[in-house]
């Protein structure tokens, strides 16, 4: 696998986990379609940073996994 195509695996999961992520937040404030456009702009850039915060964390994890799946197959590769 490329690293551009690993690079937009990694992406793709990435957006999918905090959009999940961002959806369950939303559903535990019952904030609804409705509701989304009466939201503060202190709220908005609170929300902002939660996912802003979710995706960093969620990029470090996946570099991490990707990182020591890389490092098993060259040690699998040596063996």
């Amino acid at each position: 696998m490329s690293d551009s195509n690993s690079m937009k695996q990694l992406d793709d999961i990435t957006f999918d986990i905090a959009k999940i992520l961002v959806s369950d937040v939303l559903n535990k404030y019952e904030i609804t379609p409705d509701k989304k456009t009466n939201l503060s702009e202190e709220q908005k850039q609170e929300i902002i940073t939660l996912v802003e915060n979710l995706k960093k964390q969620v990029d470090e994890f996946l570099h991490a996994h990707n990182t020591r799946l890389v490092e098993l197959d060259a040690s699998s590769e040596k063996q």
